[in-house]
């Protein structure tokens, strides 16, 4: 099976809390930072929206993966569905899951999100969970091993070297590295010679074989994607029907969708309670780097600017104050998606 692409690559790492010990060779580090520390604010579906819209690029490159499955009879080239909306852990509120492209590696990179009602985060990073390009080993499983997503496990291939790799959810919702299952063959011929690890550490093969059938045994709930043929695809929904689930329709840029408008404050936020100098202060808020819902935007032809609308936490609260637009990510806000204010 083959798979024919044209991708783009963004370097990432992959992140567990737990320290294992680390085999020789091994794929990634995995005792590294999350790849991504940042707080997405906002409702869930409107944060979920932000993430898709950060990450669309690498998205959209395996989206464009074709497989060449063996479907009817016949040869068929099969699209990939890279995402997935989720209940792992049955909060009510689904995980956002979904697979990205890295050119240099020719590497596929699983991303799992998290969130509450008011904001989400990155719980889980796994680099290489697929190996595109690549004519054996394709496939890989996303499987929970327990009902309310405390566990979860994830098998995958990088060239003929398998990876099993178990995660238990801790007290921050992200998911800690438990087990990791590897072996080596022996290309000699001589299979007595062959390896087989467990979190880096040399065990027997009938250790290796029984600590994978506990594993698989686990299974609860399957993540990936599977047709018929067996031939392991994504995740189950493309980019575009991932905003259609989340309420919004993709565009390119999720600040451009309609629905509540969110900008990134790349400065302190000054005041005031109208669109311009003119008015009383409202106060200075520190909320550089968050995303901050925009309601409305009017133009001050007194000095020749923008200014917008913004809903604000504040102790708990909300307040609903004017700033200057240029404190926000004006490429990632085109002043085109804020409404009008007709009042000013």
């Amino acid at each position: 099976m083959k798979r024919i692409l044209s991708c783009l690559c963004v370097l990432v790492f992959l992140s567990v809390a737990a320290a294992v010990p680390a085999m020789a060779d091994t794929y990634a580090e995995v005792t590294a930072p999350l790849p991504d520390q940042e707080v997405y604010t906002g409702p869930w579906p409107a944060a979920y929206e932000q993430i898709l819209t950060t990450y669309c690029d690498g998205i959209l490159n395996y989206q464009e993966t074709l497989y060449e499955a063996y479907i009817d009879g016949e040869y068929a080239e099969v699209p990939c569905r890279p995402v997935a909306l989720e209940d792992l852990d049955r909060d009510g509120i689904p995980e956002l899951v979904f697979l990205e492209f890295l050119e240099d590696e020719c590497l596929g990179n699983l991303y799992v999100f998290t969130s509450d009602a008011d904001s989400a985060r990155c719980a889980l990073f796994i680099p290489g969970v697929t190996l595109l390009g690549y004519d054996d080993w394709l496939e890989f499983r996303i499987y929970m091993t327990e009902d309310h997503g405390e566990a979860l496990a994830v098998e995958f291939y990088q060239y003929e070297t398998p990876w099993i790799l178990t995660f238990a959810r801790n007290a921050e919702n992200r998911y800690e590295l438990v087990t990791c299952l590897t072996y080596r063959v022996d290309n000699s011929g001589e299979d007595e010679d062959n390896e087989f690890f467990r979190n880096g550490e040399n065990i027997t093969e009938t250790e290796y074989w029984a600590l994978l059938d506990e594993i698989r045994s686990g299974q609860t709930r399957v993540i990936t994607a599977l047709r018929e043929d067996c031939a392991w695809y994504g995740l189950g929904l493309t980019l575009d029907e991932a905003f259609t689930a989340l309420g919004e329709e993709f565009t390119g840029n999720s600040a451009q969708a309609q629905g509540p408008v969110y900008g990134l404050a790349i400065q302190r936020l000054a005041t005031r309670k109208g669109p311009g100098t003119q008015y009383a202060g409202g106060g200075t808020y520190n909320v550089k780097g968050q995303y901050i819902q925009i309601l409305s935007r009017a133009y001050d032809k007194k000095n020749g600017t923008w200014w917008v609308k913004c809903v604000i936490p504040y102790r708990g609260k909300e307040r609903v104050l004017w700033t200057g637009y240029k404190r926000f990510d004006q490429d990632q806000l085109p002043l085109e998606s804020i409404p009008l204010d007709e009042e000013y």
